[in-house]
C-alpha cells in the first residue's frame, strides 16, 4: 500500500501519516477530505492528503477559535458592565426613594407639630380672652365708714356709691390699702349710676347686714335667677338708680 503520492508537483500523504503529523483523527481527516475543506485525492479506494493544506486548515481553525474566544470574552465583559450599570441605577433609585420618604416624614412631622402648636396657641388666646375679670378687693376703715377698693384685671368695673368706692388699676399695679382708699375716695359715684360690674363686699354675719356697709339707705334684693343685688332707696322706700349685683368675700381687716 502506498503511503505517499506525487501529483502535479505536490506530495500527498496517506491519512495515517497525516493523522500522525496533526492532532486530528483519521475519521475527522477523512470527513474534511470528503467535504473539500482540505486538498486531498482519492486513489485506489484510499484518500491521500496534502499535509500542508491540512496544517493550514488547523492553523485557521485555531485562529478562528481564538478570535471567537476573544469575542465571547468581550461580550461577557460588556454584559457585566451593563449589569453593573443597571444595579447601580437601581441602588441609586432606592436611595433616592428612601431619602424622599424620610423628607416626606420629616415635612409631615413639622407640619403636624406646627399645626398642634398653632392650635394650642389659638386655644390659649381664646381661653384667655374668655376668662372672667380677676377682682381683688380690700377693705379698710376710715372714720366710721367702710370703703371697698376693686382692682379689675381685664376691664374696669364700677363700684358702690356713698361709702363704697371703685379703684381702677392695671394687672401689674400693687397698691396698699391706704392708696386704694385714697384713690377710691377720688372716684366715688352714686350707687344708682352704676350700670355694669359687680360689687365685692366684705363678708359679714349674714346678707341682712349688707346695708350696714353703706352710708346711704339701700336694700338687698334676690332676683329670680338667684343673683343678689343692692339698690339705693329714698326715705319712702322708692328705688333710686340701677340695681347692682354684689358678692361677699372674706377679707382681712387691718388698721391704717
Amino acid at each position: 500500500m502506498m503511503s505517499t503520492l506525487e501529483i502535479d508537483g505536490r506530495t500527498f500523504s496517506s491519512i495515517k501519516e497525516a493523522a500522525q503529523l496533526t492532532s486530528y483523527s483519521r475519521d475527522y481527516i477523512t470527513r474534511l477530505a470528503r467535504e473539500g475543506k482540505i486538498a486531498a485525492s482519492y486513489v485506489g479506494r484510499q484518500w491521500f492528503i496534502d499535509v500542508t493544506s491540512l496544517k493550514n486548515y488547523a492553523e485557521n481553525i485555531a485562529l478562528e477559535h481564538e478570535a471567537r474566544k476573544r469575542l465571547l470574552s468581550e461580550e461577557r465583559k460588556q454584559e457585566r458592565r451593563v449589569r453593573e450599570a443597571v444595579e447601580s441605577l437601581q441602588t441609586l433609585h432606592i436611595k433616592k426613594s428612601k431619602t424622599l420618604h424620610v423628607r416626606s416624614v420629616v415635612a409631615a412631622s413639622l407640619v403636624l407639630g406646627f399645626g398642634l402648636l398653632s392650635g394650642l396657641a389659638t386655644y390659649q388666646v381664646i381661653s384667655f380672652s374668655e376668662m372672667p375679670p380677676m377682682v381683688v378687693a380690700k377693705e379698710s376703715n376710715v372714720g366710721e365708714s367702710t370703703r371697698v377698693a376693686i382692682t379689675p384685671q381685664a376691664e374696669s368695673m364700677p363700684a358702690q356709691a356713698g361709702a363704697a368706692a371703685v379703684s381702677r388699676a392695671t394687672p401689674s399695679t400693687v397698691t396698699t390699702e391706704a392708696e386704694a382708699v385714697a384713690e377710691a375716695s377720688a372716684t366715688q359715684r352714686p350707687l344708682g349710676d352704676v350700670t355694669e360690674g359687680v360689687l365685692l363686699l366684705p363678708q359679714s354675719g349674714s346678707v341682712a347686714e349688707v346695708p350696714a356697709l353703706f352710708s346711704d339707705t339701700v336694700e338687698v334684693r334676690q332676683l329670680s335667677d338667684g343673683t343678689s343685688v343692692v339698690v339705693r332707696v329714698d326715705a319712702a322706700g322708692n328705688q333710686i338708680g340701677n340695681e347692682v349685683p354684689f358678692v361677699v368675700v372674706p377679707v382681712t381687716q387691718s388698721e391704717i
